[in-house]
């Protein structure tokens, strides 16, 4: 039918605006690897007090999804008991400098200094503990632990480049683990790298994949393959899906893609009466309305969806063509200035996550980023962004000020 035909092109013309990421599923995700840091490093139990505060954040523990492949035959050596206990008790110090004595015995050399290095990124000192960490992996080269604590940080510090560096040695010698694969795809993922993402996740499904991962890993992955345009693959992928909103989406898009608008309109109807604020439901509501010469309810859904996402430049290059088509100039002028301001700073955004890549100790361009996701409304990747500047230049008080009116924010908005 022609109208399908017409659809399936307009959806191929969809532009996928420059990025801003990571999203919070990756922040999340990545929560969980550094519980799987600690808890490789301590013998299977991150130790209590301030050791398990994290820089980035409170941490998701889900020991099933996190527990190190090697911690059923982990045998716990004394000096780990008493750094525990240290550390539970506050005493960091003494903590520190029990691992340095361990570290000078060959056989817990490794395990020591990989506790070290984790140890001295939690209190500050990022400076010697990369060196530590370094050392660890020389030490132990088939340990994948220092390597997961460094993927960790570089991720914290926005060295995306270097993080998947480590997740890829780490696959290396975890060669069963499919979560070092999964992240790689989530990080390229948010980057659009959509072609490399989907080899990652495709590796991680070859592996065993624990079965809290599987769905989320298969929805993932079916959500870059309709970024490529490839529906039929991602619909391939929906018998692995776990019912969900975000199931019915990515159904609908695969529908959409063959043309079956009618089965579409009724998944969209029942997504919108569970979901009503669902924005990607409202775009794809929007795109048959359009398609189907309905601009009064592809307005609707679009004024609807610019109001929940105020910086998404794809909503509102799809609300200034509904109001080109009924006439309504002035708006479609005021949206199209908005737009260019809108492509600007993200323009800019973008250049600064370049440097942030080439400068990954820099504080300065990562206060930047945190400054410029605040305006975007990006709340969540501003406090990422604004965190790595104070872990990386603990002396300049601006990303706390920073992060304190966004905690102020949130109380009173």
């Amino acid at each position: 039918m022609a109208a399908s035909v017409a659809l399936s092109a307009l959806k191929a013309k969809r532009f996928y605006p420059i990025p801003i990421v990571p999203t919070e599923n990756l922040l999340k995700t990545m929560r969980k690897f550094r519980v799987l840091c600690l808890l490789a490093c301590f013998g299977g139990c991150s130790p209590p007090g301030p050791v398990t505060q994290n820089p980035a954040g409170p941490l998701e523990n889900r020991q099933e999804e996190t527990a190190p492949a090697n911690q059923a035959n982990f045998s716990q050596p004394r000096f780990v008991e008493i750094v525990q206990n240290s550390a539970g008790n506050g005493d960091i110090q003494g903590a520190i400098a029990e691992l340095r004595r361990a570290s000078e015995i060959p056989e817990h050399r490794g395990l020591a200094l990989s506790m070290l290095g984790e140890l001295l990124i939690k209190t500050g000192d990022a400076n010697n503990a990369v060196p530590v960490l370094r050392a660890a992996i020389s030490a132990n080269p088939t340990n994948p632990n220092p390597r997961r604590i460094l993927a960790a940080w570089y991720y914290d510090i926005g060295a995306m480049d270097d993080a998947l560096a480590e997740l890829e040695e780490i696959s290396k010698i975890a060669v069963t683990d499919p979560r070092p694969w999964r992240m790689r795809g989530l990080i390229l993922k948010d980057f659009e790298r959509f072609t490399e993402a989907v080899n990652a996740y495709q590796e991680s499904i070859k592996r065993e994949l624990p079965e809290s991962l599987r769905s989320e890993v298969y929805l993932e992955l079916a959500d870059c393959l309709l970024k490529l345009r490839e529906p039929s693959k991602a619909k391939d992928l929906l018998p692995n899906l776990a019912p969900s909103v975000e199931t019915k989406l990515i159904e609908i898009e695969c529908l959409l893609a063959e043309g079956d608008i009618e089965r579409s309109l009724q998944l969209l109807a029942q997504v919108q009466s569970v979901a009503p604020n669902n924005t990607r439901a409202m775009k794809l509501r929007a795109d048959v309305a359009l398609e189907e010469g309905d601009s009064a309810t592809a307005i609707e859904n679009l004024e609807s969806a610019a109001r929940l996402e105020p910086f998404e430049y794809d909503i509102r290059a799809q609300l200034m063509t509904a109001y080109a088509r009924v006439g309504q100039t002035e708006k479609a002028k005021v949206l199209k200035d908005e737009m260019e301001s809108l492509r600007e700073r993200r323009l800019e955004f973008t250049k600064l996550h370049h440097r942030a890549r080439t400068e990954p100790n820099s504080a300065a361009v990562r206060l930047e980023l945190g400054r410029l996701a605040k305006e975007l409304g990006k709340i969540e990747l501003a406090r990422t962004w604004f965190r790595a500047a104070s872990i990386l230049d603990p002396n300049d008080s601006s990303a706390l000020r920073e992060l304190k009116d966004l905690d102020k924010n949130a109380d009173h908005p």
